[in-house]
């Protein structure tokens, strides 16, 4: 889950009371605006914008609905590298450039690593118990600190191996099986390794599964909560103090709503990983871990009492499973995507895999460092379609003066991910899936340092990431042939890249054909997904702990 800019846009429509209170929070901004110019001359200009209008600013600049948000951004571009627009006492700093987006975000990241202020989301719904949207306090950075020690270093992240290898083999069994439900398993796929590994949880595969369905609806209303406009109590917050019987004040049931799923999300996972603790064939995984290693620390020894220190875990473990359960899917749909359109690319992978591992066996993760081509394909689906195009908002908590230009204290700094990864004096022809890019000798940048994001909000989980997606591609690769759908004429079927919106941004769907390359293939598929443990699904405890909760 990740704020995004598009949320500036729907939260400031004026409609109805809503508008008549915009206005009047207009008003005493520019008064307040225009009270702090005269006693404060500024020494120092914004970065170069779009020129704003009275009183409402660059509203009219933000990004409309159902347009993608990075699309939409790149016309900015022309202002120069830094753009900034101005709206509701907001500054907003548009970076097109990945070495001033590293200076600001990677560099000063002691002042731009806090989150835009939501009272709504954060505050009244609970939201802002995930890191992602937590401003940097002490417990943000506790539950980073967790987060980077089990998930961080890739000798760490590397015991997490088995999991990964063992339900790729099950996702190649699935694509067997139902070809045409593909994206639909590289789904199942990313969920089940993720619940896996921060939980011990298993996943059911037969039905729709319990704790997934409670995380997708938590899912979707953070989604409600990003793109409804008429969230009045953001523009003022002294609403939430007033009583709920009086009109105006349903939102107080809708966030009682939502903060209750957000507290199942958080507390019924946890609660089923620390009871598997006690059991003696419990497998490690990162609530276990991060648990142990937080009782044997200093803090503990302290003073901190357990449950805070609970809490801290608990949190950190649920917003793994929003950072990586939407993004590892779309990246594989986009390779796809690459493949159907980049036959060469496919063969030239396939004949690298069959050449090193051999006909009769699965690739591993030690593998990587002799597929040097293979490796560079997945850095090539990172780059040709970065699924977080513009990047979650960065919070100045200072004034910096960079380069010249005034970044005010509360300013919001937005990455344009997607034109670093597509900047023609980067990488050259930018909208051509070529892997031969991050060979010798052009070498061009790892799309990684960008992508995963930038300072105290990198994703701390960037090596299991690059772990699941090289050893799912390599396996789909060496196993599987991805040729376009033909109709029923015989021809084929365009597949198009056609982004669209949506706080993670999915291609559109298009027509594909999955099959196995051989007989052989079909017979190592099965053999490797019956050397599988398929342990029972531990869908009915969830629902036992769901049972006894008021949701």
């Amino acid at each position: 889950m990740y704020f995004q800019a598009a949320y500036l846009k729907t939260i400031f429509s004026p409609s109805g009371l809503f508008g008549m209170m915009l206005a009047l929070a207009l008003v005493a901004v520019i008064l307040i605006a225009l009270l702090y110019r005269t006693r404060n001359p500024a020494r120092h200009a914004l970065p170069p914008g779009p020129k704003p209008l009275p009183l409402i600013g660059n509203i009219t600049h933000l990004p409309p609905r159902n347009t993608p948000d990075h699309l939409h951004w790149l016309k900015l571009k022309d202002y120069g590298p830094l753009t900034s627009l101005r709206f509701l006492g907001i500054t907003l700093i548009v970076i097109h450039d990945a070495s001033m987006a590293v200076d600001l975000l990677d560099r000063m990241a002691g002042v731009a690593s806090d989150r835009p202020q939501m009272v709504f989301a954060q505050d009244l719904c609970g939201m802002g118990r995930f890191l992602v949207l937590r401003n940097w306090d002490i417990k943000a950075r506790r539950q980073r600190r967790f987060l980077n020690q089990q998930l961080g270093p890739s000798a760490v992240a590397a015991q997490y191996r088995r999991v990964q290898e063992s339900e790729v083999h099950k996702l190649l069994l699935r694509i067997l099986n139902e070809p045409e439900r593909t994206m639909e398993h590289f789904k199942t796929f990313s969920t089940s390794v993720i619940l896996k590994i921060t939980y011990g949880y298993t996943v059911e595969s037969a039905r729709p599964d319990p704790l997934v369905r409670l995380i997708g609806q938590a899912q979707d209303n953070f989604s409600h909560v990003l793109d409804s406009p008429w969230w009045l109590v953001q523009v003022l917050p002294s609403l939430a103090r007033l009583p709920s019987f009086l009109p105006g004040m349903a939102f107080k049931k809708t966030a009682q709503r939502y903060r209750s799923f957000i507290d199942a999300v958080i507390d019924v996972p946890y609660q089923f990983a620390t009871r598997q603790m006690d059991k003696p064939a419990s497998q490690p995984t990162y609530v276990s871990e991060t648990l142990h290693q937080a009782l044997q620390g200093a803090e503990f020894k302290s003073g901190y009492d357990l449950a805070y220190l609970e809490s801290v875990v608990k949190e950190s473990a649920a917003g793994i499973y929003g950072a990586g359960a939407e993004t590892t899917p779309c990246n594989l749909t986009v390779f796809v995507l690459a493949m159907l359109q980049y036959p060469q690319v496919q063969q030239r992978a396939q004949e690298e895999i069959d050449r090193v591992v051999g006909p009769h066996r699965l690739p591993t993760a030690d593998d990587q460092v002799s597929l040097p081509y293979t490796n560079a394909l997945v850095k090539e689906t990172l780059r040709w379609f970065p699924v977080i195009p513009s990047a979650a908002v960065h919070v100045t908590t200072s004034e910096i003066v960079y380069k010249g230009y005034l970044i005010p204290k509360g300013a919001y700094l937005l990455p344009m991910i997607w034109w670093f990864t597509h900047d023609p004096s980067v990488h050259r022809n930018p909208a051509e899936f070529d892997p031969e890019r991050f060979l010798q000798p052009r070498h061009e940048p790892d799309p990684a340092r960008v992508v995963f994001g930038y300072g105290r909000r990198k994703c701390p989980g960037i090596h299991l990431s690059q772990a699941t997606l090289f050893l799912s591609v390599a396996c789909i690769l060496a196993t599987c042939k991805i040729t376009k759908a033909l109709d029923s004429q015989g021809k084929e079927l365009k597949a198009e890249l056609k982004p669209r919106p949506g706080l993670v941004c999915h291609p559109e769907p298009f027509p594909y054909v999955i099959s196995p390359r051989s007989p052989t293939h079909i017979h190592l598929i099965r053999k490797t997904a019956m050397e599988q443990t398929w342990h029972q699904s531990d869908a009915a405890e969830i629902e036992h702990s769901l049972a006894m909760r008021p949701i």
